[in-house]
């Protein structure tokens, strides 16, 4: 009997500045970005050389090495899966855009993009170092006789390699615990991409700095523990009302 089988996607925070959340929330308006943006931002905590990578494919008795460069024809989207205030400052932003059903969000954005080829969506893994691939020997071996070309090699390893040269960063950049979409078209991408995707909305809700400070739900939790004691201690509103 097959097992069933399930995947938890996470609640996301696009971190933004509170006009660009509440735009979002009146028209649908997002800006997405490319990885050529990505090189040249201003912001440190947003600048990565991404989308070229150093893929390291290994078999039981040989290992070949290839650098590759993916992502000039995708449109990409950032978020991050950790809910921490400090976010709000590593981004110099007030808001947030929480995003409750990631699928559904990407699938609406897609919608919207011309001549597109494929969208993904997951949560970055963070190295230094390159992308480790699992390489039959017989490739190897087949390259080294003539049997097969160098490109048909190359051509394995990218797909062994699959989606992961997309969500690769660097590890200074690990506390943001980034989540991202992708979206992959069949022509180079533009720098930016502003849209608007109002049937994107309904998988969402604002998020205000003020409503994920500390000091904020542990004024919430006060409340409610003060409103359960006087539950818990308060008369009986049927013996109340009897008597």
């Amino acid at each position: 009997m097959p097992i069933q089988w399930g995947y938890h996607r996470p609640v996301v925070f696009r971190y933004l500045e509170r006009c660009y959340v509440d735009r979002f929330f009146e028209t649908g308006e997002l800006r997405l970005s490319s990885f050529a943006t990505f090189a040249t931002h201003k912001d440190e905590h947003r600048q990565d050389s991404e989308g070229k990578n150093l893929i390291v494919g290994r078999g039981p008795n040989s290992t070949t090495y290839a650098v590759v460069e993916h992502g000039s024809d995708a449109l990409v989207l950032c978020g991050s899966a950790s809910r921490n205030p400090k976010l709000f400052r590593t981004f110099n932003t007030d808001a947030a855009i929480q995003i409750f059903n990631t699928t559904g969000f990407g699938q609406a954005v897609a919608s919207k993009i011309a001549a597109l080829k494929f969208g993904l969506e997951g949560h970055c893994y963070y190295t230094n170092f390159a992308i480790e691939t699992k390489v039959d020997d017989h490739l190897l071996r087949g390259v080294q006789s003539g049997q097969y070309s160098i490109n048909t090699l190359l051509a394995a390893i990218n797909t062994v390699a699959g989606t992961g040269v997309y969500f690769r960063k660097r590890l200074r950049y690990r506390r943001q615990h980034e989540y991202r979409w992708v979206w992959v078209g069949s022509s180079p991408a533009p720098a930016t991409l502003t849209i608007e995707v109002p049937e994107a909305r309904r998988f969402c809700l604002p998020a205000y700095r003020d409503e994920l400070a500390p000091s904020f739900w542990r004024r919430l939790r006060n409340r409610l523990e003060g409103m359960a004691g006087t539950s818990k201690t308060g008369p009986n509103p049927k013996q109340s009302a009897a008597s």
